[in-house]
């Protein structure tokens, strides 16, 4: 839950991150309230955000890797607060009475960036890694695209907005193509009770995407029976019948709408 490689989530590592969790937090809490005549509203703003991003994380129904930058963010920048208020103690411990504020300003160059540095170097190999498997995947999906063929101008339906950008085919240009540029907030739009993964599907939604579904010549999905598509028994049996895969590779599957007479066949 921390964002960071080199701190995976596992069970042995649990106690050790929880108990420099508590740590910061309480640095945060103790730099905020007993020194709270130099603490401005910004710095409040900070540790305030910091709680309430862990609380909305821990809070909601399902988890994935990257809901921990949200909370990151603040925890960083709380941190920066702390060592902030401990580079002050040392320059004022530091700094004699004689050219006591040249010696401070001295140290405060020196000392300020390492924090910085820290962090940095902490971040690198996890950012490395990651952009190495994000163009990993983009060149996946590029080439899956490829291999479907999907026309030009072709109406296609979506799960995930970033993997429609991608592809280039994020906005529709067929004029009977349904407008459809989020599922998930779509989904949420029609009934805000029963968000994605909500056991049962409500049916008037599922009968809508099956609308949608029959308008469409083509559907990507990130995963099989993505969790943001409304799919129930009526659904999949409607959807099997009138779709094929076409393409597939992780992080990518394409189908063809079978009703669609193929343009290049003509």
């Amino acid at each position: 839950m921390t964002g960071l490689s080199v701190f995976p989530s596992s069970a042995k590592n649990a106690d050790v991150l929880s108990v420099l969790a508590a740590l910061v937090a309480g640095g945060v809490a103790v730099t905020l309230v007993i020194d709270r005549r130099r603490t401005v509203a910004a710095e409040w703003f900070i540790g305030g955000s910091w709680l309430l991003a862990i609380a909305a994380m821990l809070s909601a129904g399902e988890f994935f890797s990257y809901y921990a930058y949200f909370p990151g963010i603040f925890g960083y920048a709380s941190l920066a607060l702390v060592l902030d208020r401990a580079i002050a103690g040392v320059t004022s411990t530091v700094s004699t009475r004689r050219g006591r504020e040249f010696t401070s300003q001295a140290v405060r160059w020196v000392t300020a960036p390492l924090p910085a540095v820290g962090i940095g170097l902490i971040l690198l190999p996890s950012t490395l890694r990651f952009l190495r498997s994000y163009q990993s995947g983009y060149s996946d999906v590029l080439a899956t695209f490829s291999q479907a063929a999907i026309p030009e101008g072709a109406c296609v339906l979506f799960d995930t907005p970033s993997l429609a950008l991608t592809a280039g085919v994020f906005s529709p240009t067929a004029p009977d193509c349904p407008a459809v540029v989020d599922s998930y907030g779509s989904w949420l739009a029609f009934d805000p009770a029963h968000p994605p993964n909500t056991v049962p599907v409500q049916p008037a939604f599922a009968a809508t995407w099956q609308a949608w579904f029959a308008r469409g010549d083509y559907v990507l999905e990130r995963a099989e029976n993505s969790d943001y598509l409304p799919w129930n028994a009526p659904l999949e049996g409607w959807f099997s019948s009138h779709y094929a895969l076409i393409a597939g590779a992780p992080g990518i599957y394409i189908y063809k709408n079978l009703d669609v007479a193929d343009p290049s066949a003509s």
